[in-house]
């Protein structure tokens, strides 16, 4: 069953039957092979439970992680100060705050390729580090080498940010 996407508002996904069909309809409508492989690695390598949300009205669709106490949200291809995050991964401090991280896959082809790409990229996580989000990058290799290993990272450094917020992590 072809199961089509509407590109219109953030109403997509009420043909998915399930979270991961959900999350797949999404990355097929904005990532490209990499970045679909990175989110597989993202959802499968901390869950305890998750649940998706398919976004209210402005809002972005988006999964989240539950995993001891704490809730990751993921999105992709969110629109932030001008750039535009291949995925915005939010740890929960359980309150109202929140630690937002920027996780960028970085192709040859449009990365550090030139002196000027290397010059915008950092000038980019310059940008976000001031609205308070840190960015890390991994390169198409690293996540297709072993996209679960920078999934891991990416949920270690997120834990670290959030012990730096004095939230206890397990």
């Amino acid at each position: 069953m072809n199961k089509a996407i509407e590109l219109t508002s953030a109403r997509v996904l009420l043909a998915a039957e399930n979270p991961y069909e959900a999350m797949s309809l999404v990355a097929e409508m904005t990532g490209s092979p990499v970045e679909r492989q990175f989110l597989g690695a993202l959802v499968t390598c901390k869950k305890e439970w998750w649940t998706f949300s398919p976004g209210e009205g402005d809002a972005l669709p988006h999964l989240i992680i539950h995993k001891n106490d704490h809730e990751y949200a993921i999105w992709q291809q969110v629109p932030c100060a001008g750039y535009v995050l291949d995925f915005l991964v939010m740890a929960s401090c359980g309150d109202d705050r929140f630690v937002p991280l920027d996780v960028e896959i970085d192709g040859h082809d449009f990365h550090d390729r030139t002196k000027e790409q290397a010059s915008h990229d950092r000038r980019r996580d310059r940008t976000l580090l001031k609205l308070g989000t840190r960015t890390i990058r991994f390169t198409g290799s690293d996540i297709f080498r072993d996209a679960r290993a920078c999934a891991d990272e990416v949920y270690e450094l997120l834990d670290t940010l959030l012990s730096d917020e004095g939230v206890a992590v397990q």
